[in-house]
């Protein structure tokens, strides 16, 4: 596979080599996942974000450039800019994945819960208080595991409106099922399963 690479430029033309073969397929995936990030000067900006110049290459020539933008974040939200050579849009996967997985645990889980105009009951401090409201938005697929609490337990964020004002809050996953029952079996997306992850981020991502 690699002996192509040199005659391609895109990102788009570097993933249409995965409609080669399945063996094809998989090597490429697994030589994204095995990006060496501490190989490059990437790092993800919140302001002064320069958005025609490539983090990867220093390139300011090139258009069009593409943002990877980390959709969690609350505003401002994280960023990291890159032009469209293949090689600079792995790189940029890559770190973003590592902040994202590693360092935020941050994991998606699909299927995703459903539209963002649907209302769920969000369980409160006061059991007797009833309150609906929405996933956040963009967190549809999304759950957080912060550091400091009970391993394993993962959290979905939500929102809701009360005396005008906006409200939101990390509810433990488990709870939230109870409140909102459904007959949907959840999965975690595997992280660093060196193979699918990065096509599964791809699919959210594009």
């Amino acid at each position: 596979m690699m002996l192509v690479t040199p005659y391609i430029y895109s990102f788009s033309e570097f993933l249409s080599l995965a409609l080669i073969n399945k063996k094809v397929f998989n090597d490429l995936y697994q030589y994204m996942s095995e990006v060496n990030i501490n190989e490059t000067d990437i790092y993800a900006r919140r302001t002064w974000i320069s958005i025609m110049e490539c983090q990867s290459c220093a390139d300011q020539s090139t258009i069009p450039f593409h943002q990877v933008l980390y959709r969690t974040d609350i505003p401002p939200r994280r960023c990291i800019v890159t032009c469209d050579r293949w090689q600079c849009r792995v790189c940029c996967l890559a770190y973003f994945i590592y902040e994202t997985f590693e360092r935020d645990q941050i994991l998606f889980f699909k299927p995703s819960l459903g539209p963002h105009a649907q209302l769920f009951f969000i369980p409160r401090a006061n059991p007797k208080t009833i309150t609906k409201g929405r996933i956040l938005h963009l967190w549809d697929s999304a759950m957080i595991h912060p550091e400091g609490r009970v391993a394993g337990e993962y959290h979905i964020r939500l929102r809701w409106s009360e005396n005008e004002k906006e409200y939101s809050k990390c509810v433990p996953f488990k709870k939230f099922i109870e409140h909102n029952p459904t007959n949907t079996k959840f999965s975690l997306r595997k992280i660093y399963n060196k193979i699918l992850i990065t096509k599964q981020i791809l699919d959210n991502f594009p």
